[in-house]
């Protein structure tokens, strides 16, 4: 926050700036490290043209229903307590339908957010893995869906996006990739706010973005279909955002991020560097099969 306030920069710049890193990143500017500030913005924005974000035609849940059909054995409804490493395999236990199964195996991928990783009991894992887990640094998001019979803000001469300081911080089209009457305004808060919004009900969250975009639309919400909304903070699988790097954790946890704790590899948005993407993530996990391929 120091550097953001220290640039010879309009006060409104700097304030749509901290919108964008409480949106983009799911943390309060003062919370995020400037470091992995600079090494996203030289990794997206040192070309004028940004690569196009790609979509998934028919839906994102394509992706593990796919992987799933691929796989021999997948066990749904039954979190992991504990990971044992041993120096010829990994015992992984699982908790499934009140009974303890544990499976061995010669290699485990640990691909779920650290955040959730803390309630899984390690019995050895180096101790720089056990601090990545224990202090690497997530975000907190929630989202609300905003469906509307006609795209109004076309009418408005608006692309739908706005970064504000109200609570809702942002909001974008996110059908805009299809040509239809109706469309989708998706808000999507971070830091601060988004922690706040955590703490309503569903339908109360929903009524404030509601409420917020007809302060700067009346009639809008005349238009309203359908809501959802999500408090990721709330999610018992996640718990929290995407991992949102705190100063000092870039040169403390990056490199422990990408490497295997003797036969446990680590594999997910926050094991690469396109962190918070799915894109990201399916890298991460070829990364780490490529490398126990590399040991057998």
């Amino acid at each position: 926050m120091d550097w953001l306030q220290s640039l010879d920069a309009h006060p409104l710049a700097k304030k749509y700036l901290i919108a964008y890193i409480r949106s983009e990143y799911t943390a309060e500017p003062e919370r995020f490290s400037l470091l992995d500030l600079a090494r996203n913005a030289a990794m997206y924005y040192s070309k004028i043209e940004r690569p196009p974000s790609m979509r998934v035609m028919g839906g994102n849940d394509q992706i593990p229903f796919a992987l799933a059909d691929a796989l021999p054995d997948v066990r749904l409804n039954s979190p992991v307590t504990s990971v044992r490493v041993h120096p010829d395999k990994v015992s992984v236990t699982v908790n499934q339908n009140d009974s303890h199964l544990t499976f061995d195996s010669d290699f485990a991928i640990l691909a779920i957010p650290l955040t959730t990783a803390r309630l899984i009991d390690f019995n050895s894992l180096p101790a720089a893995h056990r601090k990545m887990v224990d202090e690497v640094t997530y975000g907190e998001v929630t989202k609300v869906m905003i469906e509307y019979r006609k795209r109004f803000w076309n009418d408005a001469r608006w692309n739908g996006r706005l970064a504000t300081d109200a609570p809702i911080v942002y909001t974008w089209h996110a059908t805009s990739h299809f040509d239809h009457e109706h469309g989708i305004l998706t808000a999507y808060t971070g830091g601060d706010n988004a922690a706040k919004l955590s703490l309503l009900t569903d339908d109360e969250r929903i009524k404030l973005a509601v409420n917020e975009i007809e302060k700067i639309f009346p009639g809008s919400s005349d238009f309203i279909e359908n809501t959802a909304t999500t408090a990721w903070l709330n999610e018992p699988y996640t718990r929290g955002a995407y991992m949102a790097l705190a100063p000092g954790e870039v040169t403390a946890h990056w490199k422990t991020l990408q490497e295997p704790a003797g036969r446990l590899f680590f594999a997910g948005e926050h094991a690469t560097p396109i962190q918070g993407y799915m894109e990201g993530a399916v890298e991460s996990g070829q990364r780490a099969a490529q490398e126990i391929i590399g040991v057998v």
